[in-house]
């Protein structure tokens, strides 16, 4: 319970910062300077090494290593529209994971810090996991797709015509109390849970 409350005040903090940043990578967006110009309607792919934290009430895992396919989509002048897939995968103490992920929503980026992008980034997502412990004959743990939120920010460069070198870090939190099924050979046991995850990336993209 201790962890839960910890987790829901860090979720809180990091959404209350990640909001203020928002607002101003926006406001200092939107200034206009002498001679800035910009190649509408962009796009932009890449793909993203990750590291996910995982909620201590997700599975019992630890955490989950994986991989993002980024798709982003030019809408204005350095805000996109963002689509991402993944997959994650981890193991703790005889259970195991695999997640599946889509998240839809919009990244923006700040030009004034060059040769550095900042961005700040939010986005819906679903993410199906699929929990097997050792004892499957004992305990079984139905897959699962749960809805949830994404705040983040992070950093992008450019390493060589179009192509930058990216890192970032993403909160990832489930807006509503879930139910999380385990069955065993006698009883079926209901929990009603949420998740907050901590997500970091590193990863290249391009432009076209």
């Amino acid at each position: 319970m201790a962890h839960k409350t910890f987790s829901g005040l860090l979720s809180v903090k990091m959404a209350g910062v990640v909001v203020v940043f928002t607002v101003i990578l926006l406001a200092v967006t939107a200034i206009p300077r002498n001679g800035y110009g910009h190649v509408s309607r962009r796009i932009n792919a890449g793909i993203l090494a990750t590291f996910t934290l995982l909620d201590d009430e997700y599975w019992n895992m630890d955490n989950a290593a994986g991989m993002d396919l980024v798709m982003r989509y030019e809408m204005f002048g350095n805000i996109y529209l963002e689509n991402r897939l993944g997959f994650q995968a981890g193991n703790s103490e005889g259970n195991s994971v695999t997640c599946f992920n889509g998240q839809l929503g919009l990244m923006v980026f700040a030009t004034h810090f060059l040769p550095y992008r900042p961005y700040a980034r939010a986005a819906l997502g679903l993410m199906s996991a699929n929990p097997v412990t050792t004892t499957p004959t004992d305990t079984f743990k139905p897959s699962q797709t749960t809805f949830y939120f994404v705040l983040g920010l992070g950093t992008s460069r450019y390493l060589w015509k179009e192509m930058m070198i990216e890192a970032g870090a993403d909160v990832l939190f489930a807006p509503y109390d879930y139910n999380k099924y385990s069955f065993d050979r006698q009883s079926v046991l209901l929990e009603k849970v949420q998740f907050t995850h901590f997500n970091f990336s590193l990863g290249i993209t391009y432009t076209f």
